[in-house]
């Protein structure tokens, strides 16, 4: 059985400034995919882009199915891994 690891599921302002999906990627407490922290009640994807952008961050990413994180990049050469190995699903909205 393959081992599940944490991943952000990540997406990103386009020039339009619609947010479209840009895939899942691995991330460690010690060196943080995306490097903000935003805190939003009743967090959901939707949610989370919306705190993000009304700060004025390019990226916005879930982890753990309920925690928010922005960022302007995409940091420390995160490696992009497959949606079907996320650990945890957004509870808020079934993703």
């Amino acid at each position: 059985m393959m081992e599940l690891q944490p991943v952000y599921c990540v997406c990103g302002i386009d020039t339009t400034l619609r947010w479209r999906s840009l895939g899942c990627y691995s991330d460690d407490t010690n060196h943080r995919t995306l490097n903000t922290t935003i805190v939003v009640s009743g967090n959901t994807v939707q949610t989370c882009e919306a705190a993000c952008a009304q700060a004025s961050f390019t990226y916005a990413g879930m982890e753990f199915g309920t925690q928010c994180f922005c960022g302007t990049v995409i940091m420390n050469n995160a490696a992009s891994v497959p949606a079907s190995q996320r650990d945890i699903a957004c509870p808020a909205d079934g993703s």
